[in-house]
């Protein structure tokens, strides 16, 4: 192993006095890449002009992250339970969800507290419709039907239909949530109704008999 010119040592003020830190010694490749999410910080390099005279290099993008930046509140606020309510949005976050959700502030009854650091919508964290989506979908990307899907797309059925989403993960039994779907089909297959609006009270209607 070559031998550095400088020891991978980083040093930080605290109350206690000056703190070193060995990450040759210390570190064991934990952290991940804030920029592309993909490497790791493998690498440590010294920096004389640095404050803590050390930065970590990412193994995949190759970017410098230095230790005394500021963290993005996509990072310290990430929501790791949440996923996106966005289904256009295919992104897969650090964990496996869907999307990369953050905390952006307290939520009211007019203001989103959510946002998805990949597509950019923002979102109220109980939101279960699109109505609540702040942020601008691409009109002419439409999600492929797919029956067995959570989330319906009605823009397969409809021009403009009033709401574009209908969502089934939280209907329960299954059994239930099935029938609801074989009927709902049964009159968008055959445009039963001209406008998604009749489509949509029966949705609701079903859902509220759960």
């Amino acid at each position: 192993m070559k031998k550095r010119k400088y020891p991978a040592i980083s040093l930080h003020e605290t109350l206690s006095g000056q703190l070193e830190v060995n990450w040759e010694q210390k570190y064991n490749n934990e952290f991940s890449c804030p920029y592309c999410n993909l490497g790791r910080l493998s690498n440590a390099y010294y920096r004389a002009n640095n404050l803590c005279r050390l930065v970590l290099r990412c193994d995949s993008c190759r970017i410098n992250v230095r230790l005394t930046d500021s963290v993005h509140a996509r990072i310290y606020r990430y929501c790791p339970d949440i996923e996106r309510p966005n289904p256009l949005c295919n992104e897969i976050g650090h964990n496996k969800q869907k999307g990369w959700i953050y905390n952006i502030g307290r939520a009211s009854t007019s203001f989103s507290d959510c946002k998805c650091y990949f597509c950019g919508i923002t979102f109220k964290s109980n939101a279960i419709t699109s109505q609540s989506w702040i942020g601008s979908l691409v009109e002419d990307n439409i999600l492929p039907f797919d029956f067995d899907a959570d989330t319906w797309d009605l823009k397969n059925f409809y021009e403009n239909p009033s709401q574009r989403f209908l969502y089934f993960k939280d209907i329960v039994p299954k059994w239930y949530c099935l029938n609801i779907k074989k009927y709902l089909y049964y009159l968008l297959k055959i445009k039963f109704y001209f406008s998604s609006t009749c489509i949509l009270k029966n949705f609701q209607f079903l859902n509220s008999l759960e």
